[in-house]
């Protein structure tokens, strides 16, 4: 009998263990099921300010957003920060056949510049509104800022607002 009762308690501690893992793996799993479902809502929050600044709807939207995706896949942002430069840029008026590459125009300063996505979109807005610029002239000035920053002692930011400052 006191055989059967040391076989009985390794049983109990191996069923234990096992359990304990099986709870564990369980645990990681569902973390990993509730994140995946919390970045999609986020994710889906902050593309309907793009919807709503865009005008965008149904699959219009949806192929819009594929494209913004697709333009940016090589560009150290998360999607939130790709859709936030879309909804300035469509807040601004910019057309829409011009959003996708304006979105990674501005996604590309972001990095050039270290500021934050959604600052270049509204650069980009305000340089093409202020001066009448293009697209191109406004990526022409953005490299021409960006190089005046990395030849001397002051950001990119701070030399692109230079211009807007009336003091």
């Amino acid at each position: 009998h006191i055989a059967n009762l040391g076989k009985a308690k390794e049983t109990g501690n191996n069923l234990k263990k096992s359990g304990q893992k099986q709870l564990t793996t369980g645990a990681v799993q569902a973390g990993i099921i509730t994140m995946g479902v919390k970045l999609a809502i986020d994710d889906e929050s902050s593309f309907a300010d793009v919807k709503k600044t865009t005008g965008l709807v149904g699959a219009e939207a949806e192929k819009f957003r594929m494209q913004l995706i697709n333009a940016t896949k090589e560009i150290p942002l998360m999607n939130d920060e790709i859709y936030n430069i879309a909804s300035a840029a469509g807040q601004a008026g910019i057309k829409q056949k011009e959003l996708v590459r304006f979105t990674g125009d501005a996604a590309v300063m972001a990095v050039a510049f270290d500021q934050a996505a959604k600052d270049s979109g509204s650069t980009l807005a305000t340089w093409r509104t202020a001066f009448g610029m293009t697209q191109n002239q406004v990526i022409t000035l953005g490299d021409q800022v960006n190089y005046l920053a990395n030849s001397v002692n002051a950001s990119a930011s701070d030399i692109s607002e230079v211009g807007f400052n009336p003091y």
